[in-house]
This record gives C-alpha cells, structure tokens and sequence, in this order.
C-alpha cells in the first residue's frame, strides 16, 4: 500500500477527466464469482447509470489469459464510451489507481481490503451462482465482511448503488472502520 500514501502521487490517466468523480471497477477472474462475468458489453452502463463519472477499469492480471472474451467485452465498452479507461497490462499494480478514485466496484477481489485503508465507499457485487464457484468459501472475510458497502445482489440494481456510494460516502464508514 505504500505507493498511495507518497507525497507524490502519479498523474491521473488521461482518459480521466479532472472535476469528475471517478469509479475503479477492479473484478476478480472466476466465472461464477466475477462482476465481470454480469456485466461485459454494459460495463460502462451499468457502474455509470445516468451520471457522467469517469470509469477506471483494472481486470484481474489472470483475465487477459483465463478470460478472454471478457477482456474483448470490456475493451469494447470502454472504446464506446468517453473517460474511460481500460488497463491493458495484466502485469499493472492497482494500488496506484486507489488514490485517484472517488468509488470502487469490485466482487470479492482482494482489492476490497486494500481499499478499506482509504475509507471510501465501495459496492460489493454478488454473482448469483457463486456457489458453483470451487473458491467460494462462505465462511471467507470476502463473504462475511459483505457489509463494508453497499452489497448488489441483482447486477441491474448496480447503477443506484453506485449513485448512492458516491453521493453519500460515509454510509457505510463505521463498518469500513471497524474492518479496518
């Protein structure tokens, strides 16, 4: 986590534009625990719903290799879409992008606990079929710490979570407190 706590922080992506609120979407690879998964060509639709937010998506470094018709899907929304930003590079840190985002969307990538040092919102999506996943593990802290943000149990009711994290950030802090 040290790179998000230097005194030099790195530019934003140019894709990003400045005075807008930016949205991370940082997905895990496993089909049936992935936000990914859900949301493919309506990425940008879904994290964004009405709002004209600046999207930084980040996939896991596994995907380009084990997924890729979800990387083809999601370089298709992000070429659809102005202030998007698709990292390519599977090899690229996230913690550098941490820093330069107002929200996170993510599903029970680890990510959700580096996030938890900056007390900022986050919406958690839960795949419906989980449990066909072999990594999920309901007794893990990535299911049981589910209340750290807002949790989205039906991928058509991301876009009001997302509107509800970034216009009311401090709705779940006590809880990202506790955690953290």
């Amino acid at each position: 986590l040290d790179p998000l706590f230097r005194v030099t922080v790195p530019p934003a992506p140019a894709a990003v534009t400045p005075g807008r609120k930016t949205i991370l979407f940082a997905p895990t690879w496993n089909r049936h625990l992935s936000a990914a998964d859900l949301m493919r060509q309506r990425t940008v639709e879904l994290l964004r719903g009405d709002g004209d937010a600046n999207v930084i998506i980040k996939p896991h470094p596994h995907t380009e290799q084990l997924r890729p018709d979800w990387m083809q899907a999601l370089r298709t929304a992000a070429r659809a879409h102005p202030d998007v930003w698709l990292v390519e590079d599977p090899a690229a840190d996230v913690v550098p992008l941490l820093g330069a985002v107002d929200v996170l969307v993510s599903d029970v990538s680890s990510v959700l606990f580096s996030w938890l040092a900056l007390d900022r919102p986050m919406v958690l999506v839960t795949h419906p079929n989980r449990e066909q996943d072999p990594g999920y593990d309901p007794g893990g802290i990535e299911w049981q710490w589910r209340d750290m943000g807002e949790e989205v149990l039906d991928i058509e009711t991301l876009p009001g979570a997302v509107s509800r994290a970034l216009s009311d950030p401090a709705r779940h802090a006590p809880r990202r407190a506790h955690y953290r």
